[in-house]
């Protein structure tokens, strides 16, 4: 398993529970820095899986399918912009045999097709931070928010209680059914 966000993680629990003898989990932060929920890494290693932290991927290897994960270990996530761009140990390479290799790392949102909700050239919608409604009454946004620096967004977009616009759409007089 690639990736140190929650998707890694319940990706990498999954296995196990499907019986998946061993599960390695590698992503480039050290187990403080990732991304994903400390209690949910807490109980993916009380699971059995393998944390492999600080390290990225060289390369894949294998005749046909993936049977070998070269790793390289990351010594820095962030530049000193705090934006992302990891860098890496060259000299200091390990490896991991495997039958499946499974890459659950973030991305960056596609937002040419919605030009009233994203600002000409950003990758991120607009939305109020608590409601999570955007300028189109019944269009909300939920998830990552790449509008802030790497070491600035733990993985997890803002989480507001309940439904994310506070009640039920059919009780939102501004709310309308999409056909």
């Amino acid at each position: 398993m690639i990736g140190g966000g929650n998707v890694a993680i319940d990706t990498a629990r999954s296995a196990r529970r499907l019986g998946a003898a061993a599960v390695h989990l590698v992503c480039l932060e050290h187990r403080t820095e990732m991304p994903a929920f400390g209690w949910e890494v807490d109980e993916a290693l009380s699971e059995g899986v393998l944390l492999h932290d600080g390290w990225g991927i060289a390369r894949f290897r294998g005749a046909g399918s993936v049977e070998v994960v070269e790793l390289k270990r990351c010594i820095s996530v962030v530049d000193d912009t705090g934006r992302f761009r990891p860098s890496y140990d060259e000299a200091r390479r390990d490896g991991l045999n495997c039958d499946v290799a499974i890459v659950a790392v973030g991305m960056g949102a596609d937002t040419a097709a919605f030009p009233l909700l994203a600002p000409a050239g950003t990758r991120v919608l607009q939305a109020d931070p608590t409601t999570l409604q955007t300028a189109i009454p019944w269009v909300f946004a939920a998830g990552g928010r790449g509008d802030r620096p790497y070491h600035d967004r733990p993985g997890r977009g803002p989480r507001p209680p309940g439904r994310p616009h506070g009640g039920s759409m059919a009780a939102r007089p501004s709310a309308r059914r999409i056909r």
